[in-house]
């Protein structure tokens, strides 16, 4: 009996023993979730007041800037010289007061005999800049691959084009391919790629896309999507092209039109890019096709193609681009004969900034008249005013990550 008696309440010490300490456990796990929970909350709330805190000064920066300087800070222009950077009078004009151009887009004449001779070249460039304001310029190139390689004398393989490059390697294949690519442009000191072409290859545009596309959806998928994620490893950005797509007549030549309901628009046009936005790329350049079930605006100049879908519906926030306003597909739109004035590329270049383009590519040189009509234009129109503002912050961000300007 005392024996039973002794055994039960051995059996009822272990039970309590065994229930205290579950409950300590459960409270100390309790203890470290809140302490966790805590600290996650506390890195928020930091993260929140460093990012208050950096657009604050991004603002301030903004608000510095006079109107023709950030007007030049939204145009990518061409350049003159391979060896040493030769200042046209635009820049000697427009330097004094900051007016300077945000980018360049390179050319194969703008490309040395060697690759010391182009990155040094681009170095003068930058430090021309840098003499006269704190904010460096981007250098940009199409480097496509296949024709479209501005950089051929500098490869020890040939950089094939999209649609070789999809048929005959495999997708890690391709990674190391475009690795390299991004290295070589890397060293030479090119910021952004306008690459690779996300349209997929149909009857529509096959006569003017050619070999540029990858092919398929699924080529385009997989091989696109490859590209800038080798070139995001290596910190050089990439440019989608063209959105949303083009039209079989070559846009340096003529009006562009794409007769396609809005069914095709959804479902054959829009889908590459909406994957691709995925893999983070820094830009997507916008066609001058016109598209008439979607808008009657050349895509370019069309809110509905630029803010509505890019921006709301695909969820796309870094830098849209135009494409060449000197394009004869502009021109035809705009003036109706193969010259444009400064005042004419002007029209157009606030009709595309109200749209909710953030930088203006010219393939001129020059780019100071073209500043000061878009400036006459943007004086009296707050929300052109605002619109540039909203361009320059995002040009900026996208600077300060490059290392361009400092401002946090």
């Amino acid at each position: 009996m005392l024996c039973n008696v002794f055994f039960k309440r051995r059996i009822f010490y272990v039970a309590f023993l065994f229930y205290f300490f579950s409950l300590s456990q459960i409270y100390s796990y309790d203890i470290k979730a809140k302490t966790f929970n805590n600290r996650i909350w506390q890195e928020k709330i930091f993260l929140l007041k460093q990012n208050f805190h950096k657009e604050k000064l991004l603002n301030n920066l903004v608000h510095s800037m006079a109107l023709r300087e950030k007007i030049s800070q939204m145009l990518l222009v061409n350049i003159e010289g391979k060896d040493k950077f030769i200042p046209i009078n635009d820049f000697k004009k427009g330097g004094d007061k900051k007016i300077l151009p945000g980018g360049y887009l390179l050319f194969s004449f703008n490309i040395a005999e060697t690759k010391t001779k182009t990155k040094n070249f681009l170095q003068t460039v930058k430090e021309a800049h840098l003499e006269k304001t704190t904010i460096a310029p981007y250098f940009s190139i199409d480097h496509e691959g296949g024709y479209v390689n501005r950089l051929k004398n500098f490869s020890t393989v040939p950089l094939f084009s999209p649609e070789k490059i999809a048929k005959q390697f495999s997708k890690e294949e391709a990674f190391k391919i475009y690795k390299n690519e991004a290295k070589l442009l890397k060293e030479l000191g090119i910021h952004i790629n306008f690459a690779p072409i996300v349209e997929i290859k149909t009857a529509a545009n096959s006569s003017f896309i050619e070999d540029r596309s990858f092919g398929s959806l699924n080529d385009v998928l997989n091989y696109a999507s490859t590209q800038v994620l080798a070139f995001n490893s290596e910190g050089v950005y990439s440019v989608l092209k063209h959105f949303p797509g083009n039209s079989a007549d070559d846009p340096h030549v003529k009006k562009c039109i794409l007769d396609v309901d809005e069914k095709y628009f959804n479902e054959v046009l829009i889908p590459p890019f909406k994957n691709i936005i995925l893999t983070n790329p820094a830009g997507i350049l916008i066609s001058h096709v016109m598209i008439p079930s979607i808008d009657l605006e050349p895509s370019c100049f069309s809110k509905i193609i630029i803010t509505d879908i890019l921006r709301n519906r695909l969820k796309f926030s870094r830098i849209i681009f135009s494409d060449d306003i000197y394009m004869a597909s502009f021109i035809e739109i705009k003036s109706g004969s193969e010259n444009v004035t400064d005042k004419e590329a002007a029209i157009s270049a606030t009709k595309a900034i109200k749209a909710g383009i953030n930088v203006i590519m010219s393939s001129e040189k020059k780019y100071l008249n073209l500043v000061e009509e878009i400036a006459k234009l943007t004086i009296n129109d707050d929300i052109l005013k605002n619109k540039i503002n909203e361009s320059v912050k995002i040009i900026l961000r996208e600077k300060e990550k490059l290392g361009l300007v400092k401002i946090f």
